[in-house]
């Protein structure tokens, strides 16, 4: 692709894997002969050997590639690419992001994606990628990151609240660096309201300690998490945003099911029932594509599993 032109392109989604450094070098040439691309999407996983890949590569002054963005979608972006520096006042959409999801690596016996890296960006490097861009249009924002320690990352939100005022959609996948490290879960979710008060969804991914992650087939674990799950956090989050966001649809909360990690959706006191919907069979609502079947077969028998499907599944 890269050796043609493509004068016409609006569109551009690339999903795969470099197995080398050297694979990586064919895009920015690919991505300078496309003049009128709105719509970038790249989701490229990679091994441990091959660090985070620049986009335009590194240069000193600003590009005019790619200045007509509409939405960019990025997996593992590297915080000095160029393409944070190219003109961005039309973008509506960005995310910053894993690819495999970040969580995947720390599933139950860590045997379904340990073989790839998962270089995802710091607070402090998120927080810098956004200083770099002028976004003035944003309605939709996807941020991952990991923090050091509890706290970390209220610059980074606090700078998301004074800055990006048009949100309508955010999605936070937060993870701490350190799993021993203490979640203050409610003050992340006050920083979260404050950073998108005209939200009318968020998604939250804030890697609480007591989940159990993807893949567990330790029954008692994934009961007590359940339990805590629906009962306790998902209505304190959605109590706390409906009053600092009067637009709000509701707030999904991902939870790591089968066959797949859900986001399984909490409405505000005002909407009617079901207030709680958990739809693990609607590929809309996955964030990860299905887990192997040879590891659900057994699960998906359980008179549990099955009597909460029936509870949560909407009418």
């Amino acid at each position: 692709m890269a050796t043609l032109s493509w004068p016409r392109l609006r569109s551009l989604s690339l999903s795969g894997h470099y197995l080398t450094s050297d694979q990586a070098e064919s895009l920015p040439v690919l991505l300078s002969s496309l003049p009128h691309l709105q719509t970038l999407s790249l989701l490229i996983a990679r091994e441990d050997s091959v660090s985070r890949a620049p986009v335009l590569g590194h240069h000193a002054s600003p590009s005019t590639v790619l200045s007509g963005l509409h939405s960019l979608t990025l997996a593992y972006p590297d915080p000095e690419d160029s393409i944070f520096s190219v003109d961005t006042t039309a973008l509506r959409h960005l995310s910053l992001r894993d690819w495999p999801r970040h969580y995947t690596y720390f599933t139950f016996e860590n045997d379904y994606t340990s073989s790839w890296a998962s270089p995802i960006l710091s607070s402090d490097e998120c927080l810098s990628i956004l200083q770099r861009m002028d976004l003035p249009q944003i309605t939709s924002l996807e941020l991952v990151y990991e923090v050091q320690g509890p706290g970390s990352d209220d610059n980074l939100l606090s700078y998301v609240a004074h800055t990006l005022p048009k949100l309508s959609y955010f999605e936070l996948h937060r993870y701490r660096a350190n799993s021993r490290d203490p979640l203050d879960y409610m003050h992340v979710v006050e920083l979260a309201a404050a950073a998108a008060p005209h939200a009318h969804v968020m998604r939250l991914n804030l890697d609480f300690p007591e989940d159990h992650g993807p893949h567990c087939s330790k029954h008692p674990e994934r009961d007590a998490w359940f339990a805590k799950f629906k009962g306790e956090l998902g209505p304190n989050i959605v109590a706390l945003l409906e009053e600092r966001c009067p637009l709000l649809e509701h707030v999904g909360l991902l939870y790591h099911g089968v066959p797949t990690s859900t986001w399984v959706e909490f409405h505000p006191s005002r909407c009617a029932e079901p207030r709680f919907v958990l739809d693990d069979k609607d590929p809309e609502r996955w964030d990860s594509p299905p887990i192997p079947s040879r590891w659900y077969e057994g699960l998906e028998q359980m008179p549990l599993l099955q009597r909460r499907r029936r509870e949560a599944a909407p009418p």
